[in-house]
């Protein structure tokens, strides 16, 4: 068994490795986290003089252009403290620059800014704002720091613990100041950051965050509670027909044991677990490549198309089975294996997890941001791992019961067989319902519904004094026909929600009109000249999260009333373009779907951030957050 086990860890090894040879070009290069290719010191030279000396990782240049100095005092710009022309800056060297498309001057090595500020001295915090690139082509968004000042009797003095020698300062997604002390200095807040300290919150930011400052038991049961968290959501509903169709087909001649059962979901859960750390360890390795190719519509679509096929072959209609030499070989091989049979729910829960899943949601995010960012690829591995166990406890829950749950040897079995075959092409239309026009996939859900409810005898004749259980199928059978009826009445007056299909009152005809942006110089330059709030969502045609936002909650009308409030952008990130990865680099992002809001300054609100999808009242709730700022 050992060596056989060893054999196939073997080749799914060598699969991962070819799968992954097209891609790791783009992993070739590993540029380094803004502080650390852009390292800035500030300290008083004078009393009312700033020194800033920024410190830049060889291969990183910095743009003189691109520096500002805003003095804040009560969260607003006070230019009267500070004179723009008294900057002093060192000599830099002409560069054309493919990004801004002309020549600019730009530092390597180090630079140093002078800046002298006006007397008498008022608290205040000076924003420093500075960008740079990498010579490989990468560049980083812009950079914001921020140096609280109070006055004294000479001038001024940095208002931070031990700052009399300089003080290293870190971009405002990592600002760790101390909050009296800001107050002070600035006669107000500083804009919030998304550094908190220990907590955590749905945001991919404060979950990687966390995991950088938590020790590793504490890593490992945070994961596994949001992985449990995760086991209730959407994500693991496509893996359930699959699960239960096979503790079904497992045992032919007999209802199968609960040990039987449990068996074959733990090795199930085992699969969805290695592929899932395989996956993201990969992901965070090449950004998210391999990923976006599993979800393409092409790669899915055949997926779905095997899963109705194998639906078919539940009814009877034909046997699916290899060539009898071959059969009997493996059959041989399977009955000297006592695990022969999990080895095969070890199969498929790698091919099922593989494009089922996983979610792009704030957990697993934060996860993959985490590895990227401390490229501790063996601790996040391990995470990924316990976070999709977590996962599996609604799996292990369901798959281990449904044994128990069927009945005994009869004509029953033929009837649970029909039903799997059903689930299995519920399955396939969860799965590709995204790709289809939105009333389709209500009508079809209406015909599997109706099939159900026809196949489980709902529509049978009575007994005078029925059983519970046959009373409980009929039951159900009539709430599935109900629901069908529901469906293809709402589909006809203009619903598209499965789940809610009388909610059409709430759904505007129109749909949410986005600006597409092509590159992260585009952005930029769009939000330079903004004067409200700004939103990004981060789109593909493959991202079924991403249809479902569009689909359920953009058509909204609460929602597209504050949406309107905003600048709406949209990054098309389909076909994985250099400029599609450097956006999603820039956001500290693995793919879509996700939103990013700005103020109407241009600076991200790091607070506000929407991973994965969210339905229309959270999401209202979200875009009220950004407005509010």
């Amino acid at each position: 068994m050992r060596k056989n086990l060893f054999h196939f860890f073997l080749i799914f090894s060598l699969i991962i490795q070819g799968l992954l040879s097209p891609t790791l070009s783009h992993a070739a290069e590993d540029f380094l986290e803004p502080d650390r290719a852009f390292q800035l010191t500030a300290s008083l030279t004078q009393d009312n003089q700033v020194d800033l000396q920024f410190t830049i990782a060889p291969g990183y240049y910095m743009y003189r252009e691109q520096f500002t100095f805003t003095p804040i005092v009560a969260n607003k710009a006070d230019f009267s403290l500070l004179n723009p022309a008294s900057i002093q800056y060192m000599q830099g060297e002409e560069k054309f620059d493919a990004t801004f498309d002309k020549k600019m001057e730009v530092y390597h090595d180090a630079t140093r800014v002078t800046i002298p500020l006006k007397l008498p001295p008022q608290m205040h915090t000076l924003e420093i704002v500075a960008q740079g690139c990498a010579d490989a082509g990468l560049c980083y968004p812009p950079m914001y720091y921020y140096l609280p000042l109070s006055p004294t009797s000479q001038g001024y003095e940095i208002a931070l613990p031990d700052a009399q020698q300089g003080v290293l300062l870190v971009s405002q997604d990592q600002i760790t100041l101390d909050e009296e002390a800001v107050q002070t200095a600035t006669g107000g807040t500083l804009p919030e950051t998304s550094h908190q300290g220990i907590t955590i919150n749905t945001s991919d930011t404060q979950i990687a965050n966390w995991l950088n400052q938590a020790s590793l038991w504490h890593m490992l049961a945070i994961a596994f509670l949001l992985g449990l968290a995760l086991s209730f959501t959407p994500c693991v509903l496509p893996m359930l027909p699959i699960l239960l169709s096979l503790v079904v087909g497992s045992s032919q001649q007999e209802r199968p044991s609960k040990a039987h059962s449990l068996k074959l979901t733990l090795f199930y859960v085992l699969g969805t677990s290695i592929v899932y750390t395989l996956l993201g360890i990969a992901a965070a390795s090449i950004g998210a490549v391999l990923a976006n190719w599993i979800q393409n519509p092409w790669v899915l679509s055949i997926f779905a198309i095997c899963l109705v096929l194998f639906g078919i072959a539940m009814f009877g209609a034909y046997t699916i089975q290899m060539p009898a030499g071959i059969q009997s070989r493996l059959n041989n091989l399977a009955n000297r294996i006592p695990a022969g049979q999990s080895v095969g729910a070890l199969l498929m829960g790698m091919i099922s997890s593989l494009i089922c899943g996983p979610c792009v949601a704030a957990p697993l995010a934060g996860i993959l941001l985490f590895i990227s960012q401390t490229g501790d690829i063996l601790t996040g591995g391990l995470i990924l791992f316990v976070l999709a166990w977590g996962q599996g406890v609604s799996l292990i829950i369901l798959g281990t019961g449904s044994g128990m749950l069927l009945p005994k040897v009869g004509m029953w079995m033929e009837t649970v067989k029909k039903v799997c075959g059903l689930l299995l092409f519920a399955a396939a239309l969860w799965m590709t319902a995204p790709l289809m026009p939105t009333w389709l996939p209500m009508i079809l859900w209406a015909i599997l519904a109706l099939a159900f409810a026809y196949i489980i005898g709902t529509f049978k004749g009575y007994k005078p004094f029925p059983r519970f259980i046959p009373l409980l199928v009929k039951l159900i059978g009539w709430i599935a026909t109900v629901w069908a009826i529901s469906l293809l009445i709402g589909v006809s007056l203009g619903a598209r929600s499965v789940l809610a299909p009388f909610n059409y009152q709430a759904q505007s005809t129109e749909h949410v009109q986005f600006t597409r942006i092509q590159s992260l110089e585009e952005l930029q330059n769009f939000l330079k000249t903004t004067d409200k709030p700004v939103l990004l969502d981060f789109y593909a045609d493959w991202c079924i999260s991403c249809k479902e936002m569009e689909n359920f909650t953009f058509t909204d009308k609460t929602v597209q009333d504050l949406m309107g409030q905003m600048h709406l952008l949209q990054a098309d990130v389909t076909k994985n373009t250099p400029q599609d990865r450097e956006l999603l680099k820039a956001f500290n992002l693995f793919g879509p779907p996700g939103i990013i809001f700005f103020d109407k300054n241009g600076q991200e609100n790091s607070e506000v951030r929407v991973i994965g999808f969210q339905n229309a009242e959270k999401f209202a709730q979200q875009l009220r957050k950004a407005l509010e700022k």
